[in-house]
């Protein structure tokens, strides 16, 4: 291919938008990857670090926390800035968190980096559903798929990979890796994002504290509006509650080891990236909020499952684990496909922002209460709670978006 060729066929590309998914899809892998390895990580990491397992579940409740936080007010400098800047700030501020990684070893300075990280990851994670709507409007089930199938592949080929380089003392070269890749995905999408349709903001840089009060005084206005943030809020608890205690069951109550569960979270991520595209055709050909309580109600079952399996052979848990992986992510495109088309495109950012923020706040609440109730109760409290956030999560769904899409 000539030098002229190359350049006409990226051109191309980048009006069709595909160097946009691509940078997206690659900020997602690489955001997964080192999100994901440190939950999997954490019970080697607390005890090489001399802390209790359960200061590294507060750790990662305190990464769900800054997640809420920075996403609540990110939906706001949205609409002031525009979803193209506030994602690429956001990736490069996490890449310079990940960047740090390599110089902490006490776990006071692992916690520092990680509120570096977690700030950039909620900007960008506040950015991305707008920033896809304004481009891809016209494919949005396929492309809300297509893009976060990327955190399949980081599940699958990242953390699995760090944990195996964790083992020989490397895990921080994943974490290099990940900023690398993330400096890399903000430059195309500060670039592409702004020839693509990305909506550039019109407000001053000091005027949205006032702005947020105004938008979330607005929202409270949607008769649907507590109905939804509680469905987010027991959506992303309970999946905590498996997620996040499924590496800590397998270390330090099955006594595996790191190169069994790497091998787990492959299949899992495998499993995700196929199910993560598969929902969004659901999305298109279905109806969405069906498809979505249908998940949530499966969800819920295969939890209660799992409670009364953790005794037995790991086996019977891997395959609980890996369905429970396979349910949740057929409904992560559904569920962005409803909530961003309940409301008018104007209040687009404050209200995805928000619902971020709620659902981080479940993820935080969900390892909190995991991290209280596993040393005395075991997996089986923690997945019957799981289950029960499930059924929770269920019924706000049903009351909040029932009657307002198909």
């Amino acid at each position: 291919m000539t030098g002229r060729a190359e350049t006409d066929w990226f051109r191309r590309a980048r009006r069709s938008g595909a160097t946009l998914a691509a940078g997206l899809w690659a900020a997602q892998f690489a955001l997964t990857t080192q999100a994901l390895l440190v939950v999997a990580w954490m019970p080697w990491l607390a005890r090489d670090m001399g802390v209790p397992f359960a200061a590294g579940a507060a750790l990662i409740s305190l990464y769900a926390v800054l997640l809420a936080v920075g996403a609540l007010a990110g939906g706001v400098l949205i609409d002031f800035a525009g979803p193209r800047r506030v994602a690429a700030a956001g990736v490069f501020i996490a890449a310079t968190g990940l960047s740090l990684h390599a110089f902490v070893d006490t776990f006071a300075g692992f916690a520092v980096v990680r509120v570096v990280t977690g700030a950039g990851h909620a900007l960008l994670g506040g950015a991305l559903l707008p920033l896809m709507a304004n481009r891809f409007r016209f494919s949005a089930g396929r492309t809300f798929g297509r893009v976060m199938s990327g955190g399949g592949a980081g599940q699958t080929v990242g953390v699995a990979a760090g944990l195996v380089l964790a083992e020989h003392g490397a895990g921080a070269a994943v974490f290099a890796g990940c900023g690398g890749l993330l400096a890399l995905s903000g430059w195309r999408v500060f670039l592409d994002a702004g020839t693509a349709g990305g909506a550039a903001g019109t407000g001053t840089p000091f005027a949205w504290t006032g702005e947020l009060r105004a938008r979330l005084g607005g929202l409270r206005a949607l008769s649907f509006a507590w109905q939804g943030c509680a469905a987010q809020f027991f959506m992303y608890a309970g999946s905590a509650l498996l997620v996040v205690f499924f590496p800590a069951w397998w270390t330090l109550a099955a006594g595996h080891g790191a190169m069994g569960l790497a091998a787990v979270l492959f299949g899992a991520g495998i499993v995700q990236t196929i199910c993560t595209a598969w929902g969004g055709l659901l999305a298109e050909r279905f109806s969405a909020p069906a498809v979505v309580r249908l998940s949530l109600w499966v969800s819920a079952g295969l939890l209660l499952v799992g409670s009364g399996l953790q005794w037995l052979p790991a086996a019977w848990m891997t395959a609980v684990y890996l369905a429970g992986v396979a349910v949740m992510s057929v409904r992560l495109s559904p569920v962005q496909v409803v909530v961003s088309g309940a409301v008018a495109r104007r209040d687009a950012g404050s209200w995805l922002g928000l619902l971020t923020a709620v659902g981080q706040a479940g993820r935080a609440g969900g390892g909190a209460l995991g991290a209280l109730m596993f040393a005395p109760g075991g997996l089986a409290v923690v997945l019957v709670a799981g289950a029960v956030a499930f059924f929770l999560s269920e019924h706000a769904f049903s009351k909040a978006y029932g009657k307002t899409l198909r």
